[in-house]
């Protein structure tokens, strides 16, 4: 675990069947609204851990659901967009 680097991740829903969907996995407590991401652009996200952010991913497609993933790395770092997740496939 040395020179392991503790990451937060969160989850911008882009409409509201995906905000509801997201609503009834994860409790109303990790959702944290006015965050300013380091594009300065203020969002309300979702607080979750790698498992949920593997398991969203995996359904995705199936589901229809629209959302972009952010990551903070460190307990001080910025929220920015976590790109290798947000790619849109060809």
């Amino acid at each position: 675990m040395e020179n392991q680097r503790l990451v937060f991740w969160f989850i911008f829903t882009d409409d509201g069947y995906t905000n509801e969907v997201i609503s009834r996995e994860l409790p109303s407590e990790d959702t944290l609204d006015g965050v300013k991401c380091d594009d300065g652009v203020i969002r309300k996200l979702w607080k979750c851990d790698g498992q949920f952010i593997t398991k969203i991913l995996k359904n995705k497609k199936r589901n229809r659901l629209d959302f972009s993933i952010f990551k903070k790395e460190g307990k001080y770092g910025q929220i920015k967009k976590a790109d290798f997740f947000n790619k849109k496939k060809k």
